[in-house]
This record gives C-alpha cells, structure tokens and sequence, in this order.
C-alpha cells in the first residue's frame, strides 16, 4: 500500500491539483483572487467546484457550499464568494457558465426571438457562437 500512495503523490503534483481550480477562477471571473486561491487549493478547489455546479446540486449540498463559505471569515473572498451563490440563487440567467445546456439553449433561442421581434442586434446571438 505504501508503493501505491508513494507512486500517486509522485503524478498528484501541485500543478495538477491547481490548473483545474485555476480553470474555474478564471471562468467565474475571480482572476483578482487567483494568488489567494491557488495558495489554499484544498479550501478553495470544493468551494469552486460547488459554485459552478450550485444549481445543479441537491439543496444539502447547497448548504454545504453555504457552509464552507461562512467559514472562510475574515478571508476577502468570503463576500464575493457568498454574492456569488446569491446571484446563482436569485438570477435565472447571469452567470451563464452555471447554466445546465437546457437552460443555455433556452436563453440563446429566447434572446433569437426577441433579436428578430426587434430587429435589434443581440452581441449574445447563437449564431455568432455557432460562427465561431
């Protein structure tokens, strides 16, 4: 058993544990923490994780999102950490990187609908991404 967990820390490096987390800072728009968050990757890689996928979790594991927030006090992430979790409780479409692909395909065909209805150009437009 020992040669086994010898050879996993050998791959388990810090570069791997972090890019992941580092991925989702940048994708959630933390960039400004990055330095905080990659020095704590085990506190702060969960609390990532659970936010991206928050409205996709049971209510307990929302609350247990909740809760590990509530204990990083007197970290400077800790507020916009928690107005995070409001705006993924409270706004059905910001954050569009927290959407299920249901919901994203929804929000692209309404924002098509209402483009055409007004004729007004929508910077969100499907097809834009589709033209990528």
């Amino acid at each position: 058993m020992s040669n086994l967990k010898e050879a996993t820390d050998r791959y388990l490096t810090t570069d791997f544990k972090n890019k992941p987390v580092l991925a989702l800072v940048a994708l959630i728009g933390l960039g400004p923490y990055k330095k905080t968050i990659s020095s704590s990757i085990d506190t702060y890689g969960p609390i990532l994780t659970g936010i991206a996928l928050y409205r996709h979790l049971p209510h307990l594991e929302r609350s247990s999102d909740n809760k590990s927030i509530l204990e990083l006090e007197g970290s400077p992430l800790q507020s916009r950490l928690m107005g995070l979790l409001t705006d993924l409780s409270f706004q059905p479409h910001w954050h569009l990187w927290s959407l299920s692909n249901d919901k994203l395909m929804e929000f692209f065909s309404f924002n098509s609908k209402v483009e055409s209805a007004t004729g007004q150009f929508n910077p969100l437009s499907f097809n834009a991404y589709l033209a990528e």
